[in-house]
């Protein structure tokens, strides 16, 4: 990312405190109503768009593996089997969009209707990918 020109950089950086903001607000959000909520979809639409606007399609996937939740998510996930670079990068690549859709809809597997969770768990999603993220808040991108 260090390749970026400064006017780009500038651009993500205002995106990613936009997002860091709106999920510091749900928190709080959250934490005042006493229960956890899936966030703010529509958000995190909007930020992995902005992102889209301004980086190239190279760009937006270093930018993911670097910074996204799912990609945090995933390396601890795989502590211990150590993938190479690009096998992270490929299961990151078929992982992600998934990931996202779920946080996007629902905020976490938890937060399926139990009818939802049951086809869900059913389908062969393995333990280890049926995560909520903290407190009701969404991944950055």
């Amino acid at each position: 990312m260090g390749s970026l020109p400064p006017d780009v950089h500038n651009t993500v950086q205002e995106i990613c405190a936009r997002s860091l903001e709106r999920q510091q607000g749900a928190w709080v959000r959250a934490m005042t109503a006493s229960r956890s909520t899936g966030g703010d979809g529509q958000a995190a639409r909007t930020d992995r768009s902005d992102l889209r606007r301004v980086l190239d399609g190279d760009q937006m996937e270093e930018f993911l593996l670097r910074y996204s939740y799912n990609a945090h998510q995933l390396h601890s996930e795989l502590r211990g089997f150590e993938p190479q670079p690009d096998e992270f990068r490929k299961i990151l690549r078929a992982s992600d969009p998934i990931d996202h859709q779920l946080q996007l809809d629902y905020g976490s597997i938890e937060a399926l209707s139990e009818n939802n969770a049951s086809v869900s768990l059913a389908s062969g999603t393995p333990p280890s990918r049926r995560r909520s993220l903290p407190n009701g808040m969404r991944s950055i991108c």
